[in-house]
C-alpha cells in the first residue's frame, strides 16, 4: 500500500519532487535512508534515483557513507532496476581504494556484490578483491 495525499497523488511521488532540489544538502545516512525505503516499499520513481546518484557522484569522496549505507545505495537501485553507471563506477572505485575492507561486514559486500549483478554492472575487480577479503575471513558473521 502506497498512500496518497489529499490531491489524490501518491505521497512518494510528492516526497520525491520535494527532496530532488535538496539532495545537495542531504547528509549520507539521508541518502541512504530515503533510497532504501523507496526500493523497500517498491515505490518507483526514476527521476530521484537518477538524481541521488547523480548527488553522490559528484561528491569528492564517499568516505562519510558507512559500508552499510553504500551497501543500502546499491541495493536500492538493483531492486529498483534503475541503473546509474556513474554511482556503481564511483562505488567500485571507492571500495578498490580502500586499504583494506574492515569496515564491511560479510552480508555487506555480498549484498554489494549482488546489486552489481543485478543490475549487469560487470566490474571484475571489484568482484576479485570482495572475494578475496571474504575468503580470508576466518568468522562471516
Amino acid at each position: 500500500y502506497l498512500p496518497k495525499i489529499d490531491d489524490g497523488s501518491a505521497l512518494f511521488d510528492h516526497l520525491a519532487e520535494q527532496s530532488i532540489p535538496l539532495l545537495g544538502t542531504f547528509k549520507s545516512q539521508e541518502l541512504s535512508n530515503m533510497l532504501w525505503a523507496y526500493a523497500h516499499l517498491g515505490a518507483s520513481h526514476s527521476d530521484l534515483f537518477q538524481e541521488a546518484g547523480d548527488a553522490i557522484d559528484s561528491l569528492d569522496r564517499l568516505g562519510l557513507f558507512t559500508g552499510q549505507a553504500l551497501s543500502n545505495i546499491v541495493w536500492s537501485y538493483a531492486t529498483m532496476k534503475e541503473r546509474h553507471s556513474k554511482l556503481f563506477l564511483k562505488v567500485a572505485n571507492y571500495v578498490l581504494s580502500l586499504a583494506n575492507l574492515d569496515k564491511f561486514r560479510a552480508q555487506t559486500l555480498s549484498n554489494i556484490v549482488w546489486a552489481y549483478a543485478s543490475v549487469d554492472f560487470t566490474h571484475p575487480l571489484l568482484f576479485k578483491r570482495v572475494a578475496d577479503y571474504i575468503v580470508s575471513l576466518e568468522d562471516l558473521s
